[in-house]
This record gives C-alpha cells, sequence and structure tokens, in this order.
C-alpha cells in the first residue's frame, strides 16, 4: 500500500511540475493580448493542480492554489482587469508552489509560512477589484465560446467510443520512463554493438578465407542484417534521450519579463526553434550559461525606453533566441534588437 502511494504522490509532482512549467510562459503571454483561451487555460491549470493537491491532503499547495484560482476565475469572468501586479502576485504564488512541491519531492518536513504570499494575493485582489474592467465585447464574445466549447467537449454522441480511445491516445502521449532504464538499455546497446564489431570482423575474415563456402555466405548475410538492426537499435536508443529545448526555453518569457521590469525597460522575446532537439545531459548543463547570456543581453545590449528613442530607435527592445542545426552540431543565436 505504501509503494502504491508514493507511485500516487510521484505522478501527482510529475504532473504538478509539468504545470507549473506551463504557467509562466502563458502568463507572459496573456499580459501581452488579454485572449480567452489562454486566461482558460492557466484556470484550469491551477484548478487541476488544486483538485490533486487536495486528493493527496497536501493543505499549503491547496491554499495557495485556491487562493490563485479566485483571482483568475474573476479575470476569467471578466469582474477584474489582469495588470502587472495581478501578474506579478500570481506569479510569486507559482514559485511558493514550487517550492512547496519541491519538499514533497524531496520528502521533506517542513512548513513553509504561506501567509506573506496569501497576503500579496489578497491585496492584488483588492487593489484589482478598485479598477474598472477592460472588458470588451470582444474580450466577452471569446470568453463565452471558450466557456461554451469547454462544456460541449467528456459528453459526445458515442460516449463509450471516446471512452475507449481517449485513454490510450493519453497513455501513449504520457508514457514516462525512468532515465536509469534509459541508460541502461544505451549501456546493453553499447555492448551489442562491440558483439557486432566482433562478429563483422570475424565473418570478413571467414569469407576471404573461405570465399563460396555456403555456410559462410550464410553467415554473412545474417552478419549484414545484424548490423543494419543493430545500427537502427543505436540511434533509436539515443533518440529516447533526446529531449527538445523548449524544455530550456520554457523559462525565459517569465525571467525576461521580471528582468525587464526591474530594470525599467521594455522587452519582447522572440524564440526560434525551441522544436530542436539535444541529448538530455546537454539540456541539464545548458540552461545556466543561457541564462547568463540573456541577463547580460538585457542588462547591457538593451537601452532603457528613453534612451533607444534618443537614439531613433523602438521603445521597446528585443531578445531573439535562434535554435537550429548545422551538421552534426546545435547552434544557439542570441541577439538583441
Amino acid at each position: 500500500m505504501a509503494d502504491e502511494m508514493d507511485e500516487i504522490i510521484n505522478e501527482f509532482i510529475v504532473e504538478a511540475e509539468e504545470i507549473l512549467e506551463q504557467l509562466d510562459p502563458l502568463f507572459v503571454e496573456l499580459e501581452q493580448k488579454q485572449d480567452a483561451e489562454i486566461i482558460n487555460e492557466i484556470f484550469r491549470g491551477m484548478h487541476t493542480l488544486k483538485g490533486a493537491a487536495g486528493f493527496l491532503g497536501f493543505q499549503n499547495v491547496v491554499d495557495v492554489a485556491h487562493r490563485a484560482e479566485t483571482i483568475l476565475k474573476k479575470v476569467r469572468e471578466g469582474e477584474i482587469p489582469i495588470s502587472a501586479e495581478i501578474t506579478d502576485a500570481i506569479l510569486k504564488a507559482v514559485d511558493t508552489l514550487r517550492i512547496l512541491i519541491s519538499h514533497i519531492k524531496a520528502k521533506e518536513e517542513i512548513t513553509e509560512n504561506i501567509q506573506p504570499i496569501l497576503d500579496l494575493l489578497d491585496k492584488a485582489l483588492e487593489k484589482a477589484s478598485l479598477q474598472e474592467p477592460e472588458k470588451t465585447e470582444e474580450i466577452e464574445q471569446k470568453i463565452e465560446k471558450a466557456e461554451t466549447e469547454e462544456i460541449e467537449s467528456k459528453p459526445s454522441s458515442k460516449p463509450e467510443e471516446v471512452v475507449t480511445q481517449a485513454p490510450k491516445e493519453k497513455e501513449v502521449a504520457t508514457l514516462r520512463v525512468d532515465v536509469e532504464r534509459i541508460d541502461k538499455v544505451m549501456d546493453l546497446a553499447g555492448e551489442i554493438v562491440l558483439a557486432r564489431n566482433r562478429l563483422l570482423n570475424l565473418s570478413n575474415k571467414l569469407e576471404a578465407k573461405y570465399a563460396g563456402d555456403e555456410h559462410v555466405e550464410g553467415l554473412v548475410e545474417t552478419t549484414a542484417f545484424l548490423d543494419r538492426v543493430t545500427s537502427d537499435l543505436q540511434l533509436a536508443v539515443m533518440k529516447m534521450r533526446m529531449q527538445p529545448l523548449q524544455k530550456v526555453f520554457v523559462k525565459f518569457p517569465r525571467m525576461v519579463r521580471d528582468l525587464a521590469r526591474t530594470l525599467g525597460k521594455e522587452v519582447d522575446l522572440e524564440i526560434i526553434g525551441e522544436d530542436t532537439e539535444v541529448d538530455k545531459s546537454v539540456i541539464e548543463h545548458i540552461g545556466d550559461p543561457l541564462v547568463h547570456i540573456i541577463r547580460n543581453s538585457i542588462d547591457h545590449g538593451i537601452e532603457s525606453p528613453e534612451e533607444r528613442i534618443s537614439k531613433g530607435k523602438p521603445s521597446k527592445g528585443k531578445i531573439v533566441i535562434n535554435a537550429y542545426q548545422k551538421g552534426t552540431q546545435i547552434v544557439i543565436d542570441i541577439s538583441e534588437l
């Protein structure tokens, strides 16, 4: 029973980390354009996190997520406008949730004081409630349409067919494999490659010595087939370790937004080639250097709005991250405009 509960908690941790990872760029996008679909996606993510945490009894996570969800619901229904202050408060709530989840993941008996973030969310909501929401007719229609589509999508004319098909698609799309298992398969594939090379060497010698022998010819054909299969296996295992750079890039919109606000600058971020894949080991080591470069680009490469205007530039600067494959290398180009 304990093992089953550990497995459930691990699944919760993975799902929670994925939800929180997706929220940062969504908030940055929402700040740039009030889109009903983005609001709904953020709301659903926070609601899902709150529900899962409640089922497992993680009350601190529930309290923070619920308070943030309350604000998101009011934004969703057009009762309050989305603002930089609201975004700041909920993003800080997301940071707090990350800390709470990390304690659960590490099985640490640490009780975080969540009252400051609850107070911050309450103050942001109170301030926003005093402002007139900028809820235009177009936004109202988008919200109504999104809610209608959401309702019209768990009923169906063929409910049994949906129930049997949907889980299969989701299982394939979200299958998770322990990295240690993949590494073990990689090691075994390496051993097979070594054995193949020895077998190729032996078959070549036998072919040279006993040319025309039917048994030797059969061995050569079988070895050639094994050579192709082994190469395909090695490539397939290597691809299992490949991950898109999006896993690294996903945190940059939030980082650029926060740093620009702190420095009093206006900066847009454009990311190209986030689907470019690299080995997992590269993903784990490339994040910090990229963060350092981007911070320097904003800090030293992009001027304040006033200085940019005086130089005849647009008041808002731009950071462009372009990732692409060049031969056997992956190139990540970062430029500021």
